[in-house]
């Protein structure tokens, strides 16, 4: 939980901007995010860290932090892969199982979004008075939402984050609207206390924490206070710097321009005076409000007794049962950052559907010149924008000025783990006139699934690393040219690229085929090995003997030292528990095959009548290989290929491994600094 700003360790901290790409540290201090405007800015608050759950296996000591990640220390004799205690797989998968089912809930149920009331809003719908005439509130529930929400301290405004720029302006709002109706002395008093005792905090919190158009409201609100007769400090110097940003940013508002077409300026109209309404209400919503902002729209009911005002904040006081957001409706933001908080947390596998309805709601209300916050808006914001092209090319929508290829640059899990450190679930807050928070962008059962499906993720990997290296030595691939550093290094690029633990087949067939072809590579490379040598490996490997290798005894080609037997093990493997076992292994069979009569050494090429020629780079099409090798682990058949169809999917992996092979290749050849990596490591997101 996030306590207040004035707990702080240190002010240089706050002074941090936290973006949704990295986390901050400051010892065990963790930096909340809150949103202002369209931007990230960081409160201090105190976080355990984002994989502070009970262990895995509590007796393998998994989440220890070390530098900011997790570290496994490791027992002496570790059990065998898939020994581990039934008991805890069952419970823990029943809790996955639930948070899944919780979250596809709030996912199905997004309407106009989900949004924490805003007091300061509040009161300004407070104030409206009975369009009948009748001297009473129009919103009487509006008052009594301020009645019974005032904070310990006389104030209102959010209760677990104190930022001075928002106590103070809810606080005097409300103040204002209980002295308006002459009720609640007692509450008024409390709340006037408050402002007087804590109006120096203002200039002593960072502007970073300054609500959207607060320099322009506060004065307002001051002003009517001390019509009121409310003994508002004038004369503190926090208040005379607001007065005087106020007065520079009033200055640089071009009225004439903001009476004639929408823009941003609707959303703070309580704070302006001098306003031509008669021209503004052109520029109203379809909904009936000034850019969805309820005190905006409270104040211009006010001034203008429009129908259309009214219909709006009835529909918004009934839905929140008397209170108002800052800001509604929220739902093209909430449906998008929603999405975007699944993926970054590396959950977004399970709620594929609901994300596909999700995606085609904005894209529904998506327009040539982007969109808002909210649906059918005359104003579009660059924050909302920007989430939204970019989520919906990596959805795979078209927008008309959209690059041709999305591009991606990151690991998915060192993203993940990197993010579950920035996000902060319930905890986290948004800036926009007031704190405010949206539960079904930011909460906890989102950070606990997270958690939970990331421990979950690093067991299986672990199990695997340990498996795959009493592999590593029972086929004794350091003799045959394959380094740990490589098998660690495969591993670790497999895991990045498919990390689920029901891809455990595909990762081991990805990690294993990779190495045996480096294997392979090694020997051929290798000065002792002629170009005899390698046909008389290719033909062992053509002739190898059928039926189980368990029966058959290791059998060494020139140079091989039983690689020829481990290959064939590898496919008997891979293959053994598919439909059409038989199939699948001579496919891959015949993959191998084709791979070894590709492979050449360096600046070595083949004529059609057998001869070899030099050439001024190689070939390497390991990544062809490794694609067929997943397919089959993955249980998709690529039959049809062998069988003379073309297949237009399987055709795109070949010609696009062919590219990446030779951009490979010339980049190597450029620069000796750049890692030999083969092409083994090519992702695929099939």
């Amino acid at each position: 939980m996030l306590h207040s700003l004035s707990s702080t360790p240190s002010r240089a901290a706050l002074r941090r901007c936290a973006s949704d790409q990295a986390a901050h540290h400051l010892g065990s201090c963790r930096l909340g995010t809150v949103r202002r405007g369209r931007c990230d800015i960081s409160v201090a608050g105190w976080r355990l860290s984002a994989i502070s759950k009970r262990s895995i296996h509590p007796e393998y000591n998994i989440g220890l932090i070390h530098n900011g990640m997790p570290i496994t220390e490791w027992p002496e004799k570790f059990p065998e892969l898939g020994e581990e205690d039934p008991s805890f797989e069952v419970s823990e998968g029943e809790r996955i199982r639930e948070m899944v089912s919780e979250v596809k809930a709030m996912l199905s149920s997004m309407g106009d979004g989900e949004i924490s009331i805003s007091a300061y809003d509040t009161a300004w719908v407070a104030l409206v008075q009975d369009i009948h005439g009748s001297g009473a509130p129009q919103f009487p529930s509006s008052l009594q939402w301020i009645v019974e929400n005032q904070l310990s301290d006389g104030s209102w405004g959010d209760d677990y984050i104190f930022s001075a720029h928002d106590r103070m302006i809810n606080t005097l709002a409300c103040v204002i609207a209980l002295k308006s109706w002459s009720i609640c002395a007692e509450s008024c008093d409390r709340g006037m206390k408050f402002v007087r005792e804590n109006m120096w905090r203002i200039a002593e919190e960072d502007a970073e924490h300054m609500p959207i158009g607060f320099e322009v409201t506060f004065p307002s609100m001051v002003e009517i206070a001390k019509a009121l007769g409310l003994d508002v400090p004038c004369d503190d110097p926090a208040l005379q710097n607001v007065h005087a940003m106020r007065n520079l940013k009033l200055k640089r508002i071009p009225k004439d321009v903001m009476h004639k077409v929408p823009t941003t300026l609707l959303h703070s109209l309580e704070g302006m005076p001098g306003l031509d309404w008669g021209r503004l209400l052109r520029l109203q919503n379809s909904d009936g409000s000034f850019l969805f902002s309820p005190s905006s729209t409270a104040y211009a009911l006010m001034q203008t007794g429009d129908k259309k005002c009214l219909a709006y904040l009835q529909k918004a006081v009934d839905k929140f049962n008397g209170g108002v957001p800052n800001v509604y409706p929220v739902d093209l933001f909430e449906h998008l950052w929603s999405v975007d908080r699944l993926e970054r947390l590396g959950i977004s596998r399970y709620f594929e559907p609901e994300i596909k309805e999700c995606m085609d709601y904005v894209h529904r209300y998506w327009t040539k010149d982007g969109i808002c916050w909210a649906r059918n808006s005359p104003v579009h914001d660059v924050d909302d924008t920007s989430m939204a092209f970019r989520l919906l090319r990596l959805h795979g929508y078209d927008v008309e000025y959209a690059l041709d290829f999305p591009w991606y640059s990151s690991l998915p899990r060192i993203e993940t783990r990197l993010y579950l450190e920035q996000y902060g679930g319930g905890s986290d807050v948004w800036i926009g006139k007031t704190l405010y928070r949206m539960p079904y962008v930011n909460n906890d059962v989102y950070l606990e699934l997270a958690k939970s499906d990331f421990n979950q993720c690093q067991a299986a990997h672990q199990f695997e690393w340990l498996e795959l290296q009493k592999w590593y030595t029972k086929c004794g691939l350091a003799e045959k040219g394959v380094s740990r550093e490589a098998l660690l290094t495969t591993y670790f690029l497999t895991v990045a690229s498919m990390f689920e633990p029901e891809r455990a087949q595909e990762r081991l067939g990805w990690v294993r085929t990779a190495l045996l072809a480096q294997a392979v590579s090694s020997f051929f490379s290798s000065d002792s090995c002629s170009r005899d040598m390698r046909q008389n490996f290719i033909q062992e490997f053509i002739n190898y003997p059928s039926g189980p290798t368990w029966l058959r005894g290791k059998k060494s080609g020139e140079g091989d030292g039983g690689l020829v037997g481990t290959i064939q093990q590898l496919l008997d493997s891979i293959t053994s528990n598919t439909q059409q076992h038989h199939q699948k292994c001579q496919h891959l069979r015949r993959a191998w095959e084709k791979w070894m009569r590709g492979w050449r050494k360096e600046g070595e090429e083949e004529d059609e009548d057998g001869h070899v020629h030099c050439l001024s780079e190689g070939r390497d099409e390991t990544g062809l290989l490794l694609v067929k090798t997943i397919e089959v682990c993955a249980g998709r058949s690529l039959l049809d290929v062998t069988l003379g169809k073309q297949d237009e999917m399987f055709q795109s992996y070949k010609r696009l491994t062919r590219l990446m092979s030779s951009v490979c290749h010339r980049l190597k050849r450029a620069s000796p600094l750049i890692p030999q990596v083969p092409m083994q490591f090519t992702r695929t997101n099939s």
